[in-house]
């Protein structure tokens, strides 16, 4: 480790990698020391006097990063660090390649992502030792951390082939998780101590409202510790993460979960917290294939280190469907879609202004996109590989759908959306200069979250804030739907001529072209771009916005209606351009002559 340069730690689990790192701080007290992180869970645990003694941004004063000689930042706040002036002696990436993902992907960061890629060169290409560490530290991400390097430097890669201990891994077969949320059900009334991780809040507060039924617990839902008179449950997710009880129980957090019968957790405590000791029997995993990959998966059910058994339960198939995994292909379409959205917008290919795509950064995107999603695509295959090549005794469970359980899910995710409901709406008013304040607070409490949902939704609706509307709204979806409804039936501007065909195309309206017109002002970043021209051409192209204006006119529809029929020839025709701009797929099938209504079914 006293090299300078480019390191790579690639180790299993739970085999001491940050110990390395403690190791040179304690031998190297003076140096100016830096650790970035994508999660505020995994930076606390790291930042402790007992760990790496750091102090952790979200306890300094903006102004002031800059001048503590060992700090710990997220990279969603790494633009706030002066560059001016400030080098590090050493930079530590702990879960490196979670890291560059989110650095490179997550909507968090879209606002500023240009000036955290930038800020992030430059304290790494500035760095006199950059120490990246991963238990699953693959070329992608030894690449990525390269480019920032000064050319020519040889990294080093320190890989340990120590196999943590042999496990028993029960691996769930059915098209649901209500036969694995019946077993959870069945091993904590037995008296065993479990934790629980998933990919989704969702799915965490389901399974908290289902426990609270169960075990005959009448108050506290949602909240970060139930009680019933022999069984506490203590939930974690983003929501409340960042909640004075939670911080103290994660930093706490082998001592804290003596105390506690079922640990529930969302993403937000999957990665960078240890739990030491013997409190919990098993540990079960939820994954709907939502964002997680395997990879991802693996770090969320090694959050309690000791070898205890592992039931998991894998959604068949992508909840989004499945997405392309080709790197060049997924580059290609991205190039061609800014171009093409350039068109619409009056930008000439060859004489206006270019838009910035840094290659480094926007090739790595790529990479990642593509293996993600190929993860994602088969995660449940994925998953089970990635246990066996760690030596684990994966025990394949044939199960049928649980209808009691299935029942009970059902029950809890109305329960959820209600307890949403009513919080929203019970919420108190707050104005505009209020809201501004609120959304610029680093954490928010469960009181504060619902004034904020209240501004949001009465502010973008215009009306009253009843339970109905709260409920329409679906999180913002229905907003926004309304808001691409308005684009889709506004009238183009003219006409123009494509340069390469000569054919003639339509100028999107003001309404589209003022939302490109913003994302090419402030969002440098090729990938966070939604290329709103292109998507209004494409329902143009299909004639979608004809059979609305004939629906809100009162008329009626039959499936052999020649509008419709155009449509569903088009939409055949068209079907790779609607995944690639629009995002979504249909299935083909084969249609006779004059039966179309197949079609248009097998669609809806």
């Amino acid at each position: 480790m006293n090299r300078s340069g480019l390191i790579g730690i690639k180790s299993e689990m739970a085999t001491g990698k940050t110990s390395i790192v403690k190791n040179y701080r304690l031998n190297h007290r003076d140096a100016r020391f830096l650790v970035l992180g994508h999660r505020i869970t995994l930076l606390r645990e790291l930042s402790q006097v007992s760990k790496l003694n750091t102090s952790l941004y979200s306890d300094l004063p903006a102004g002031q990063l800059d001048k503590v000689n060992a700090l710990s930042i997220t990279i969603d706040s790494l633009y706030k660090l002066k560059t001016a002036a400030n080098k590090y002696d050493c930079i530590f990436i702990d879960e490196a390649r979670q890291v560059m993902n989110h650095a490179l992907s997550a909507a968090t960061c879209k606002q500023h992502r240009q000036e955290i890629l930038m800020s992030l060169m430059y304290f790494i290409r500035s760095a006199k030792q950059v120490i990246i560490a991963d238990a699953h530290l693959d070329d992608n991400t030894i690449d990525f951390f390269r480019a920032m390097r000064p050319v020519g430097e040889v990294p080093l890669i320190i890989k340990n082939d120590y196999k943590s201990p042999s496990r028993d891994v029960y691996y769930y077969q059915g098209n649901d998780s209500s036969a694995l949320v019946a077993k959870l059900v069945a091993a904590i009334k037995q008296g065993k101590r479990v934790m629980v991780v998933s990919d989704s809040k969702k799915t965490i507060l389901k399974l908290e409202a289902v426990l609270m039924k169960k075990l005959g617990i009448k108050s506290g839902f949602s909240s970060s510790c139930s009680e019933s008179k022999n069984k506490v449950i203590w939930t974690i997710h983003a929501d409340n993460s960042g909640s004075p009880e939670n911080q103290h129980f994660v930093k706490n957090i082998s001592s804290a979960a003596e105390d506690v019968d079922v640990l529930l957790a969302s993403p937000s405590l999957c990665t960078g917290v240890d739990i030491q000791g013997d409190r919990f029997d098993e540990v079960y995993g939820f994954f709907n294939a939502v964002s997680l990959s395997a990879t991802d998966c693996l770090q969320a059910l090694h959050r309690y280190r000791k070898s205890v058994p592992l039931h998991i339960w894998v959604a068949p198939r992508p909840s989004f469907g499945y997405q392309n995994s080709n790197s060049n292909v997924i580059r290609r379409e991205m190039l061609q879609l800014e171009e093409f959205n350039g068109f619409l917008m009056g930008i000439d290919p060859e004489t206006g202004e270019k838009t910035p795509v840094d290659s480094w950064a926007f090739d790595a995107y790529c990479q990642v996109k593509a293996k993600h999603n190929r993860s994602l695509n088969n995660l449940r295959d994925h998953l089970h590989r990635l246990l066996a090549r760690m030596g684990y005794n994966v025990i394949a469970v044939e199960s049928d759908t649980d209808d009691d359980a299935k029942s009970d899910l059902k029950e809890a995710a109305k329960k959820v959306d209600a307890h949403h409901i009513q919080q929203v709406t019970s919420a108190a008013q707050i104005d505009r200069n209020q809201y501004l304040q609120l959304k610029n607070k680093t954490y928010l409490t469960n009181t504060e979250k619902y004034e904020v949902e209240r501004f949001r939704i009465s502010e973008g609706y215009g009306q009253p804030v009843t339970e109905e509307l709260v409920k329409r709204d679906n999180g913002g979806a229905y907003l926004g739907q309304l808001i691409n409804l308005e684009a889709v039936l506004s009238p183009p501007q003219g006409e123009v001529i494509d340069p390469n065909t000569g054919s003639k195309r339509l100028v999107p309206p003001p309404i589209v072209l003022d939302k490109d017109k913003w994302e090419l002002e402030n969002l440098p970043f090729l990938p966070d771009r939604q290329h709103h021209c292109t998507q209004w051409y494409m329902w143009q192209t299909l004639g979608l916005p004809k059979i609305l204006e004939r629906l809100f006119a009162g008329e009626e529809y039959r499936a052999d209606d020649p509008d419709l029929i155009k449509l569903a020839e088009m939409a055949i025709s068209y079907r790779d351009n609607i995944k690639t701009i629009l995002g979504f797929q249909f299935p083909i099938i084969v249609v006779p002559p004059g039966c179309w209504e197949c079609w248009f079914k097998s669609w809806v």
